[in-house]
């Protein structure tokens, strides 16, 4: 490959990588949950994580009732990959994790994938909602590509066409 990859027109060996970390949520199909309870989940180890942002993207990404039913709340362990968790309840923290720090830059997979309709509208209303935030969707999804400002179509790893919607 050639060329400079930059963020904010700064070259990325520039940044600390902590501190670029920090700016960027991913959500990925092939993510995992890990061995631990829910908040270690949810936090990874972020001392600045507080409870109640935590509870208002659990609403955003529908795991309000989820969370409600869980007789520990966050000390709820969760176990490797999330197994005897739903795969949408999996998806769900998953995004919740990707969410919780405002970050300026999200990347997201298929996010909304297995979604009912309501949620699906939440977390887009949610998502198109926020402002100072560029979010790259790596989507197929006719209501999500809709709304974006401009649409790249990939096709073996080539861009084969940028259009730009707004």
């Amino acid at each position: 490959f050639e060329g400079i990859l930059t963020y904010n027109q700064i070259p990325i060996n520039n940044y600390n990588l902590n501190s670029l970390r920090s700016e960027i949520g991913i959500y990925m199909q092939k993510q995992d949950l890990f061995s631990a309870c829910l908040w270690e989940n949810i936090a990874l180890g972020n001392p600045n994580v507080k409870e109640q942002d935590v509870l208002d993207i659990f609403k955003i990404v529908g795991l309000e009732q989820f969370f409600k039913g869980l007789s520990k709340g966050f000390d709820t362990h969760i176990e490797p990959t999330g197994k005897r968790l739903s795969t949408s309840n999996v998806q769900k923290l998953l995004i919740a994790r990707s969410l919780l720090n405002q970050p300026a830059l999200l990347l997201l997979d298929e996010p909304m994938k297995l979604f009912a309709d309501d949620v699906k509208q939440n977390l887009q209303n949610y998502l198109f909602g926020l402002k100072d935030v560029t979010i790259i969707f790596t989507t197929n999804d006719p209501s999500i590509i809709a709304k974006c400002d401009m649409v790249m179509h990939l096709e073996k790893g080539k861009i084969k066409s940028i259009q730009n919607t707004k």
